[in-house]
């Protein structure tokens, strides 16, 4: 449980790392699927299916607020 823990942390600082050194650029879904794969790898959250995005399958939107 601990090495899960210890990679999501790593998995998080690098997402928030991405996030504070670009955060002027656009956001590509590329960026935005790997994130996503960081943060829910196996597509779960304990019980729950997490919903992400699909490559081209949907019309989202990122606002910075």
């Amino acid at each position: 449980m601990r090495r899960i823990l210890f990679i999501f942390a790593a998995y998080f600082v690098e997402i928030m790392v991405d996030t504070t050194q670009k955060c002027e650029e656009l956001l590509p879904l590329e960026r935005l699927f790997a994130w996503h794969y960081a943060l829910f790898p196996t597509g779960r959250n304990k019980l729950h299916k997490i919903q992400t995005l699909e490559g081209g399958r949907s019309t989202n939107y990122v606002l910075k607020g």
